[in-house]
């Protein structure tokens, strides 16, 4: 099944015009989301903006100590998370200022061999809905050595990155229930990837625009 509805839209009147792309690194999320812009551009084009969290926080983080330039997006992984409280409330600001938007975020993250959620920060967000995307470890795990000359990710085994999804998973279910937000999970499938993008842009077009 590429595609699985987890939790139904629920007062959606009472959300932001905010699609929250989550999953574990190396799932595909950025890629996914290049590839509909790509597919329809017009609707990207003033009318639904394409909002990287992570990016935005390493921007707002290095404006302040450009000594962290050097690390990449990654390197925040490695600093205290009270550190960057100030940068995340600053970073989460400009995502509400970006509405329409589709938000490409770590839900569960890894923060000094830690495993973190921020429930304060969904709360503040308010998405209408969460996609989860899901990619079979291993193809994780090889996409992830492809990507190694462009970005130092730690290297995971493939059941570590099996049980790091499933946990991801698992809370962005508890997290979509308690805000009472819906949820899909899209299987990141290469075979099928035209249906895939097809399914980004139906729910961004329904969740967003319509």
């Amino acid at each position: 099944m590429l595609v699985e509805r987890v939790l139904p839209i629920i007062s959606p009147e009472n959300k932001n015009k905010i699609v929250t792309v989550t999953g574990v690194s190396g799932s595909g999320k950025n890629f996914l989301m290049r590839s509909a812009q790509k597919a329809e551009p017009e609707l990207f084009d003033g009318r639904i903006s394409v909002f990287n969290f992570g990016s935005e926080l390493f921007r707002n983080v290095v404006g302040q100590f450009p000594e962290l330039k050097e690390s990449g997006a990654d390197g925040l992984k490695r600093l205290p998370l009270e550190d960057l409280d100030l940068y995340i409330k600053k970073t989460l600001d400009s995502l509400l200022a970006s509405q329409p938007c589709l938000q490409i975020t770590h839900l569960v993250f890894k923060q000094r061999d830690s495993f973190v959620i921020n429930p304060e920060s969904e709360k503040k967000t308010q998405a209408v809905e969460y996609l989860f995307i899901q990619s079979d470890p291993e193809q994780i795990y090889n996409w992830r050595l492809e990507n190694q000359n462009t970005r130092t990710r730690e290297i995971e085994s493939v059941d570590d990155i099996n049980l790091h999804q499933v946990l991801a998973r698992l809370s962005t279910v508890a997290i979509a229930q308690r805000l009472n937000v819906g949820m899909l999970v899209i299987n990141n499938d290469p075979a099928s990837i035209n249906e895939v993008v097809d399914s980004i842009l139906q729910e961004s077009r329904d969740r967003l625009i319509t």
